[in-house]
């Protein structure tokens, strides 16, 4: 298992990106509630997270800040 947050979160959703594999976040979203996804990350830069989310079907923006944690999306939880 690989779940991570911080520092770590990010460095797995770049390497996701760059490998082109799914990754798991548990996010903050704006309403204050926590939300879990399985997204292929496209790119990540300063302070955000552009990946295609599996649960809305369209290409969406994270901002990093709000991501609690992340694993590869065939990790076991």
């Amino acid at each position: 298992n690989r779940r991570c947050s911080g520092a770590a979160a990010v460095a797995l959703l770049r390497e996701s990106a760059t490998l082109t594999q799914p990754a798991w976040l548990a996010y903050a979203e704006s309403d204050g509630s926590t939300s879990e996804q399985v997204v292929d990350p496209i790119r990540v830069a300063t302070g955000t997270l552009t990946a295609f989310d599996h649960r809305t079907g369209q290409v969406r923006t994270f901002v990093l800040a709000r991501v609690a944690a992340a694993a590869p999306a065939h990790a076991p939880e």
